[in-house]
């Protein structure tokens, strides 16, 4: 047998495991990346809309109760990516807007529906009917009512970020993954838009976008690092 033939036979053989080596190398070096380097991943350029946390701290739910007294489960975030809002009992138009938020976002998901949870944290004030009948538009929310300072003292200082902001009056929404960590944040983007009349008015639209396009991306990396 010459040597041209032996090259092609040996070309031949080689093609498929070179082929499958291509396609499937990027995606298992994304895999070991996520899986093992999680920290080194978070530190890469990326175009989230949200803000990292780094590094990410554990949120603990131990002792603490909901709007009903019951103790809050110490698996509320086991297994799933959760949305963490903070308001006062009073729940203004600005409480309610976000709230409508992290639920529709959690709609839009689809089918990793059930793979989202979220939270409201009650920070002050007592929980009046009002306030009770306003939960009532938000079924499966979970919630947190903080009733002493010692309480307000050890939440806040999870939530809080780097630049020191108040957790509790930035109207942030934060973002705790499957490990119990809160990882990242969003704030509020003022945009002006004009309404028919002529008019501006302060829109929300681009959080919940931003949001929305965040969690798509979480999903799926988060599939890769099963």
């Amino acid at each position: 047998m010459n040597n041209s033939v032996v090259k092609k036979t040996w070309l031949s053989r080689a093609a498929i495991p070179l082929l499958v080596l291509i396609l499937v190398a990027p995606m298992g070096s994304a895999w070991i990346a996520f899986k093992y380097f999680p920290d080194w991943v978070r530190t890469l350029g990326t175009s989230n809309f949200g803000t990292f946390i780094d590094p990410p701290v554990k949120f603990s739910t131990e002792g603490l109760t909901d709007v009903h007294g019951k103790p809050v489960p110490a698996d509320l975030f086991t297994k799933n990516w959760t949305y963490v809002y903070f308001n006062s009992s009073d729940c203004d138009r600005t409480c309610f807007d976000h709230l409508m938020i992290i639920k529709n976002v959690r709609l839009s998901q689809g089918k990793e529906i059930s793979r989202m949870k979220r939270l409201f944290v009650i920070t002050s004030g007592d929980v009046k009917d009002d306030t009770r009948k306003l939960l009532e538009n938000f079924p499966s929310l979970h919630t947190i009512y903080l009733t002493n300072d010692k309480q307000r003292d050890s939440v806040r200082k999870v939530f809080s970020t780097k630049d020191q902001q108040d957790p509790f009056a930035s109207n942030a929404i934060f973002v705790v993954d499957p490990d119990a960590k809160v990882m990242m944040f969003y704030k509020e983007i003022k945009v002006k838009q004009r309404t028919l009349l002529g008019m501006e008015k302060e829109s929300i639209i681009n959080l919940a976008k931003g949001m929305q396009d965040d969690m798509s991306k979480l999903m799926r990396n988060s599939k890769l690092r099963k």
